[in-house]
């Protein structure tokens, strides 16, 4: 068992700390208070191995500068016991090499806290051991905001302190996800080593229940205890002058990790043995049964042809069929799909193709589709658009995203890896659903695990398996594409869908309702002059919780079909979205352009679809 730590504590003034001190000492480097003008030299601090600064999306410029930033939050809390910062120190696994380990953590910053609103000032610290005996220390300390930015006030941060952030529940979640990564990331370098966040009682008991005596020994044991501040300053110190000094918390702790280092290297001794033993009398039992067969060898017929068991619907299976890896890929993901029609899709050229194909006539046709995807062609899959079904995609997830959806309760029926790291995951909602609740189901998915909200549409396609991604991108220095990999393919429902059909009706619901109240007030005008007037009545007329985004992109659906200039329609937009601040123009201009690709792509359509 690998080593876990991940605790958190406020920086505060009640206790006399300073953030842009902290920060600071954290990233051995050198501030200065602009209020009590103390400048923090630790620029001469040894095992700083890396620092940097997480912004979240739509942060100020000056967000991504130490001093600016921390300089902005002690002025900004301005009385004598405020909160300023909340710090996270995570132990980062030495099982990966520290590249591997650095963006283990980025990853997860950036998941975790930075695309909730805080801004994490990082730093990655890897003191050097005493001697051979003192085990590795590498770990990360993470600084964090109290405050959300927000561009609509004037020293950019928001009038209140994101209270939530506050709750044990967040902290739990955290050292949750925490040993996720970590476990998720051995087991893709294929280690054997695990993390586990819970208390050393829960784990013993756990271990206890299944029988497992020898974990159960090694968790049998009091936490370690931790050295603080002040003794390993002390320590350090000594260590630079020569001088060979410990301190009694010091020696507490390098004797903790001495006893279960040898509890350890005991365990595997016993395992071994245990091993040994089995293997032993697996060999006695295998020579008991081959002797009597050995007598009847003569009279033995040759074993029949193996039995290769079909998908319903698939086409038979030659002995060079199940050394086609391509084929074996594409029919494990559609068997996990479990639709008797997909879409094929045959895109990157001059000759697109969408062909409507059962599971067989895509097996079938799997010589075609080799051709094209050698050529450059990208193959996707879809659910058939012209009838109700119950499979959605979440794009661009990562493998720890994977391992905590199934954690929630929202187990893909098929996950594909379809370039190194980006994961594409496909469910199945168990019913026939409508396009629209579909696409509902995917928004939400996609807002709570941070997957494409572009791909989130209850229509979308995804990479099909056991074909390469010819983006050039992707492309190795041999200019090989990457192959589109299959890493599950179970096929079943999800278990929490009934939560996740509720939430998707309500917004539905609230959807149809806003969009009906603006149609009710008037339809839209035919010239740009009176576009602003009649967004702001759309705005002003929509249901409470509706969301604005989602009006906005109606109305410029509206504005573009009733034979406004694009134009014109960004003006307005930009001019009745006053709640984006300096971002209005560029929010605007995104808006209309996808809008006008959307209109292109489906000229049939004078509006989005809400069915």
């Amino acid at each position: 068992m690998a080593s876990y730590h991940l605790s958190a504590k406020m920086i505060g003034r009640s206790a006399g700390k300073s953030a842009i001190g902290a920060a600071a000492y954290r990233s051995g480097t050198i501030l200065s208070d602009p209020v009590t003008g103390i400048t923090f030299d630790y620029s001469r601090k040894r095992g700083i191995e890396a620092s940097f600064i997480l912004a979240p999306d739509g942060a100020p410029i000056w967000a991504t500068d130490r001093q600016a930033l921390w300089s902005a939050v002690e002025a900004k809390e301005s009385r004598k016991n405020s909160q300023l910062a909340r710090e996270l120190i995570l132990a980062l696994p030495h099982e990966l090499d520290p590249a591997e380990g650095a963006a283990l953590l980025r990853d997860w910053v950036q998941t975790n806290c930075v695309d909730i609103g805080m801004t994490a000032d990082v730093a990655i610290h890897d003191p050097e051991p005493r001697d051979e005996q003192d085990p590795k220390n590498l770990h990360a300390h993470v600084i964090l905001t109290t405050r959300e930015f927000d561009p609509n006030q004037t020293d950019g941060w928001s009038k209140n302190k994101a209270r939530a952030w506050n709750d044990v529940a967040l902290l739990e979640q955290w050292r949750e996800s925490w040993a996720a990564a970590q476990n998720a990331a051995f087991e893709v370098r294929g280690l054997d080593v695990r993390v586990d966040h819970r208390t050393l009682s829960a784990q013993m008991e756990e271990a206890e229940e299944a029988g497992d005596e020898i974990r159960a020994i090694l968790l049998d044991r009091d936490p370690e205890p931790r050295m603080g501040v002040a003794a390993t300053n002390l320590e350090q110190t000594a260590r630079l002058r020569g001088e060979d000094v410990t301190t009694d918390l010091g020696d507490d702790v390098r004797a903790a990790r001495a006893a279960r280092a040898e509890l350890e290297a005991l365990a595997v001794q016993v395992g071994e043995a245990e091993s040994a033993v089995k293997d032993a009398e697996f060999d006695i039992t295998l020579y008991e049964i081959a002797q009597p067969l050995q007598s009847e060898a003569a009279t033995l017929e040759p074993d029949p042809a193996p039995v290769i068991v079909q998908a319903e619907g698939s086409v038979p299976v030659s002995a060079a069929d199940t050394r086609d890896r391509t084929r074996i890929a594409m029919e494990r993901h559609l068997l996990g799909l479990g639709l008797d029609r997909v879409e094929v899709s045959v895109v990157g050229g001059k000759r697109d193709t969408v062909s409507l194909m059962t599971p067989a006539e895509m097996l079938e046709d799997l010589p075609r589709l080799k051709r094209a995807n050698q050529a450059g062609y990208s193959i996707f899959v879809r659910g058939p658009r012209d009838r109700d079904h119950d499979v959605i995609l979440l794009d661009d997830i990562s493998a720890f995203t994977s391992q905590q959806l199934e954690r929630d309760g929202l187990k893909p029926a098929v996950v594909v890896e379809t370039s190194p790291g980006n994961y594409q995951a496909w469910f199945k909602l168990g019913e026939p659903v409508s396009a629209g609740l579909r696409r509902e189901v995917a928004r939400i998915l996609a807002e709570r695990y941070q997957g494409d909200p572009a791909a989130a549409d209850g229509h979308q396609s995804g990479r099909l398996a056991g074909f390469t991604n010819p983006k050039p991108e992707y492309r190795d220095s041999r200019g090989r594409s990457p192959f589109v990999l299959l890493h599950s393919y179970f096929g079943k429902a999800i278990n929490a869908v009934r939560e996740l059909l509720e939430a998707a009706s309500a917004a539905l619901a609230l959807r149809k309702a806003a969009i009906t109240a603006i149609d009710e007030v008037t339809a839209a005008p035919k010239v740009d002059s009176d576009l602003v007037a009649w967004w702001r009545q759309g705005h002003a007329v929509a249901p409470a919780g509706s969301s604005l985004s989602e009006v906005d992109w109606y109305l410029t659906h509206q504005a573009l079909g009733s034979g406004c200039t694009p134009a014109g329609v960004t003006a307005a937009l930009e001019a009745a979205s006053d709640r984006k601040g300096e971002y209005a123009a560029d929010y605007a201009a995104t808006t209309v352009r996808k809008a006008l690709a959307s209109r292109k792509a489906a000229a049939a359509v004078s509006g989005p679809s809400l069915d």
